[in-house]
């Protein structure tokens, strides 16, 4: 009989772990005043992480934003830009460990986003780059509609 409780007290301990292992920081793109139809995307040579980047394309268009990669810096027909910076970290295997988005308008920061898991032993480390940073990406361009996915 005292099993159960016990279960139930490791779950919960669990998921207080899991939620409070990722911490995650918002700003997000004011649409009032930045009317963004097109995002040049800084592509960083730096980050390591192979499917970031279309992670990334792929959540600025489904809120409707055309977006295209350029060499650092943008070009100057680049009216909006979004510049991103990732790191990962060793546990068992390499998982993603820290991203950093950040919306410009002319050079000025108008929006942007920290990400970070701190080590531990939940499970959702091994999830995929598009369902962890996929959330944050919404969240980001919450003012901007969001189209069909």
């Amino acid at each position: 009989m005292r099993a159960a409780p016990l279960r139930r007290l490791a779950l919960a301990a669990a998921l207080a772990c899991a939620a409070a292992c990722t911490s995650l920081d918002v700003q997000p793109v004011p649409a009032a005043g930045y009317p963004i139809e097109r995002l040049c995307i800084e592509r960083n040579p730096n980050v390591v992480v192979e499917d970031l980047l279309p992670v990334i394309e792929s959540g600025v268009a489904r809120h409707g934003i055309a977006a295209r990669v350029v060499q650092a810096p943008a070009p100057a027909d680049c009216e909006y830009t979004l510049w991103y910076d990732a790191k990962r970290r060793w546990d068992i295997r390499p998982v993603l460990g820290w991203v950093e988005l950040r919306v410009r308008h002319r050079g000025e920061t108008i929006g942007g986003a920290t990400w970070v898991a701190r080590p531990s032993l939940s499970p959702f480390k091994w999830q995929s780059t598009a369902t962890r940073i996929g959330p944050v990406l919404d969240e980001l361009f919450a003012q901007f509609p969001r189209g069909a996915d």
